[in-house]
């Protein structure tokens, strides 16, 4: 099975707008699928050096990656080849799907394809080294848990222990950024309920209820 995404997420400006293709192969009995992306940065005539420097970009910063995924994406990309599909493009997310050079049209839902597909891409920048896997800690009920997530393994590592059940490992992933970390005072040392995104760096998290269900989701990796 061939399936191919086309993907451009159409009211972005430049210089972080951008088109992809990704083509995905998979291999009856294999442990792993064949991807080859392609992204190409738009529009980005009008944008000068130091604007494209003060985003984090460059002037070369199209991508052109070969490599495998594990094969515990193919009941995810099986499913959505499976979907229900429509004619027209979404306005804002243009996103097409092909299964063995056949088009397949643009996927009904849209949120979801959208999902999935940012999960692939974050698969590719990890296996590319444009971008370490997530990583993040947890310290509560005086125990620190350092939670890094893999998305072209699909699996997510707690403090030694792996777990590859990617519906609560993104289920954990959904809790912790449903806080907006923006409204939050940085802090520099951790106390009991905080959580790092970058070293050094806590945030406190004054809602125990919302640490208490943080603190079962992180067990069910761990048990």
């Amino acid at each position: 099975m061939n399936l191919v995404f086309s993907y451009q997420q159409q009211q972005l400006p430049p210089p972080f707008s951008y088109a992809a293709v990704m083509r995905l192969e998979f291999v009856a009995g294999a442990e792993s699928i064949n991807v080859e992306f392609d992204l190409t940065y738009l529009n980005r005539e009008s944008v000068s050096e130091s604007e494209l420097k003060a985003e984090g970009f460059t002037n070369d910063d199209d991508l052109k990656w070969e490599g495998t995924i594990s094969s515990r994406w193919q009941e995810d990309l099986s499913e959505i080849s499976q979907s229900n599909f429509s004619n027209d493009p979404d306005s804002e997310t243009y996103i097409h799907v092909s299964l063995d050079s056949k088009s397949l049209g643009f996927p009904a839902d849209v949120a979801k394809a959208n999902f999935l597909f940012q999960e692939l891409l974050q698969a590719v920048l990890e296996k590319s080294n444009i971008e370490a896997p997530l990583n993040v800690v947890c310290y509560l009920d005086q125990m620190e848990y350092n939670l890094t997530w893999s998305f072209s393994d699909r699996t997510i590592d707690c403090n030694g222990t792996v777990s590859s059940d990617w519906v609560h490992c993104r289920k954990l992933l959904e809790h912790i950024y449903s806080l907006d970390f923006e409204s939050f005072v940085p802090k520099k040392k951790k106390k009991e309920n905080s959580i790092s995104l970058e070293s050094d760096v806590w945030f406190y998290l004054d809602d125990t209820n919302y640490a208490e269900e943080l603190n079962s989701l992180i067990r069910h990796v761990v048990n």
